[in-house]
């Protein structure tokens, strides 16, 4: 099966986020994402021998004037509609786009496995056998989990892996 990994950028230059007590906005905090997506991107490709990270946006142009500007081009970039009304101020403002980003993954074709990751995540090295057979068997996983249902959540992946040898 053909997996292919996707990260969300939805860009609106006058969302502000504070972050560890900074408020960052516009360009510099476009930046920060797309150096992490770097990051990412760079781990895919040397640790799971994966084609590159696809960015999901709403303004690709900008990302590659971005792109530019830190130095690094090496992962795709991939409009997408977003429909959802978002108010303006809401807490993860961006974050409520990542529906519109699933929406965007069920046409992908059938033999492809998508997956949708935040773009500060990197890979340290090899992903799991088990990850292949996840993927092998086409068992869909979990985006995000709460640190206490880690225990349900094994159990889970462990019974899909069982049920399909």
């Amino acid at each position: 099966m053909n997996v292919k990994f996707y990260t969300l950028l939805y860009i609106d230059i006058e969302e502000k986020r504070q972050w560890q007590g900074t408020v960052w906005t516009g360009e510099d905090r476009l930046k920060i994402f797309l150096r992490n997506a770097a990051v990412l991107n760079k781990s895919l490709t040397e640790f799971g021998g994966f084609e590159p990270l696809t960015i999901l946006t709403n303004k690709p142009k900008h990302i590659q004037l971005l792109s530019e500007e830190i130095g690094y081009k090496n992962y795709n970039i991939k409009e997408i509609e977003f429909n959802l009304n978002v108010p303006k101020g809401i807490k993860f403002y961006s974050a409520h786009f990542k529906i519109d980003a699933f929406k965007f993954l069920s046409s992908c074709p059938e033999d492809e496995y998508s997956i949708l990751m935040d773009n500060d995540i990197v890979l340290l090295r090899e992903l799991p056998k088990a990850f292949h057979r996840i993927i092998d068997n086409g068992i869909p996983m979990v985006y995000h989990y709460h640190p206490y249902d880690i225990t349900v959540l094994c159990r889970i992946l462990k019974n899909s892996i069982s049920a399909h040898p």
